[in-house]
C-alpha cells in the first residue's frame, strides 16, 4: 500500500493532474464532435483547398480513421500520459495550439464560421490555463513544437497533394 502512495505522489508532483487530462481529451472529443458534425472534411477539400473534389485532398476514410478516430485516440493517450509526465500532454497541447490558429486563419481566410471554430475557443480557454499553470522548461517547448509539427505535417502534406495534382492536371483553384 506505501508502495502505491509513492507512485501516486510521484506521479502528482511530475505531471498533471487527472482532472486537467480529462478536461483536455472531453475538450478534443467535443472538437473532433464538431468537425464531424459541420464537415470539415467537405470545408477543407472545397472551400479551403477549392478542388471541386469532396474527396480530395483528404478522403472520407483517411477523414475517420486518422483524423477523428485515430486522433482523438492518439491526443488521449498522450493527455492521459501528461498525469506521469508534463512533456506527455505538452504534445496535446502544441497540436491544439496549432489547430487553434488553424481555424482561425481558416476563419478569416473565409470571412465565416468554418467547422471547429466554436470548439477552438475551448482550446484557447484550456491553452491560456495551462501555460499560465504550469512552469514549463525546455524539454516541456520541444514537445509543445513536436505537436505542432505533427498537425503541421497533415497540412504540408495535403497542400503538396493539391498542388502536384494541379500541375499534373494543369487546373486553377475552383471557386468558393
Amino acid at each position: 500500500m506505501e508502495l502505491i502512495e509513492n507512485i501516486f505522489n510521484l506521479l502528482k508532483e511530475h505531471g498533471v493532474s487527472l482532472g486537467t487530462s480529462l478536461v483536455l481529451v472531453t475538450i478534443v472529443g467535443a472538437h473532433i464532435f464538431e468537425e464531424r458534425i459541420k464537415n470539415f472534411r467537405r470545408f477543407f477539400n472545397l472551400e479551403w483547398f477549392r478542388t471541386g473534389r469532396e474527396d480530395f485532398p483528404t478522403t472520407k476514410l483517411k477523414a475517420i480513421i486518422i483524423d477523428q478516430v485515430g486522433l482523438f485516440l492518439s491526443l488521449s493517450l498522450f493527455a492521459l500520459l501528461g498525469i506521469t509526465g508534463l512533456s506527455f500532454i505538452c504534445i496535446v497541447v502544441g497540436f491544439i495550439m496549432a489547430d487553434l490558429i488553424q481555424h482561425v486563419v481558416f476563419s478569416i481566410g473565409r470571412r465565416k464560421y468554418t467547422p471547429g471554430v466554436v470548439t477552438s475557443a475551448l482550446y484557447f480557454i484550456y491553452v491560456i490555463y495551462f501555460l499560465t499553470r504550469f512552469e514549463l522548461q525546455g524539454f516541456h517547448l520541444v514537445s509543445i513544437a513536436l505537436g505542432a509539427a505533427g498537425l503541421a505535417v497533415n497540412y504540408v502534406i495535403a497542400f503538396l497533394k493539391v498542388r502536384k495534382w494541379r500541375q499534373r492536371e494543369k487546373l486553377e483553384p475552383v471557386t468558393a
